[in-house]
């Protein structure tokens, strides 16, 4: 824009707001598990899913950050690992799955 011979230049910068997603492990009907559970997070606009492991019980869960705001983001777990003797692992369920990332908040499955 120019005013009076003068050159102005506007410049409204925009910043990524991203936001994270949580994914918690929780085994039920045996007390005492210990184990390690693979995760694999696909997001949309993203080129490839984001992987990890989740160490149950301690920590039991797994934060995933830098994640597009507006993305939606599906977990699914890998290969369990052996169930114990006497007991066999059912039907995987997922809570909040898929999920919505907001802009710099977490999303939990």
């Amino acid at each position: 824009m120019t005013i009076d011979g003068l050159s102005v230049t506007v410049t409204n910068p925009l910043t990524a707001n991203p936001g994270s997603l949580t994914v918690t492990k929780t085994v039920t009907g045996y007390q005492g598990f210990t184990g390690s559970f693979p995760v694999s997070v696909s997001c949309t606009g993203e080129d490839g899913p984001r992987t990890g492991t989740i160490v149950y019980p301690t920590p039991g869960q797994l934060v995933f950050s830098g994640i597009a705001a507006g993305a939606v983001c599906t977990v699914t777990e890998g290969t369990r690992p052996d169930a114990p003797s006497g007991y066999s692992w059912g039907t995987i369920a997922y809570t909040g799955n898929p999920a919505t990332i907001t802009p710099g908040g977490s999303a939990t499955v």
